[in-house]
């Protein structure tokens, strides 16, 4: 983050309470071809969401999946073979 950034956070829910965290990041941003039109700045914004936990702990399953994730199931990892 830079001088003057605004940062702010929001805890909600995927699976099961509170185990997903979305950060918002804004900065202003001078402009340089909308000028012509008036406008000096812009408010730039990004965000990020992150799942923390899944049912029982442990890291969520990073896989492509052929089904619906339902916590606390063992799923085999889905693979293509064509």
């Amino acid at each position: 983050m830079a001088s003057g950034d605004t940062a702010t956070y929001a805890q909600g829910t995927t699976y099961i309470p509170n185990d997903t965290i979305q950060v918002t990041v804004n900065r202003q941003a001078r402009t340089f071809f909308a000028k012509i039109f008036g406008s000096n700045s812009v408010t730039l914004a990004a965000s990020a969401k992150a799942t923390m936990l899944q049912n029982g702990g442990g890291a969520l399953p990073w896989a492509v999946m052929n089904n619906p994730y339902i916590p606390g199931n063992t799923y085999q990892i889905y693979t293509d073979n064509s």
